[in-house]
C-alpha cells in the first residue's frame, strides 16, 4: 500500500482498498456457505459490485474538496 501513496501522493486513494477488501472477503465467505465454493458467475458479480464501490468512493472523495 505504501507504493501507491508513494506513486500518488494521496493518502485518500487508500481509503479505497479497504471497503473493497471487506466487500470481497464478505461475498467469498456468503458464497462458499452457500454454494460450496466460487463460480464464475460469484467472481462476475463479486468484480461488478467493487467496481461500484470504487466508483461511489472516487465520487464521494471527488465532490469532498
Amino acid at each position: 500500500m505504501c507504493i501507491v501513496v508513494y506513486v500518488t501522493q494521496d493518502w485518500k486513494i487508500i481509503g479505497i482498498l479497504v471497503p473493497i477488501f471487506l466487500m470481497r472477503a464478505y461475498l467469498a465467505r456468503f458464497f462458499t456457505k452457500w454454494l460450496g465454493g466460487y463460480t464464475g458467475d460469484c467472481l462476475g458479480s463479486i468484480q461488478q459490485l467493487t467496481e461500484v464501490i470504487a466508483y461511489l468512493y472516487l465520487v464521494g472523495i471527488w465532490t469532498v474538496k
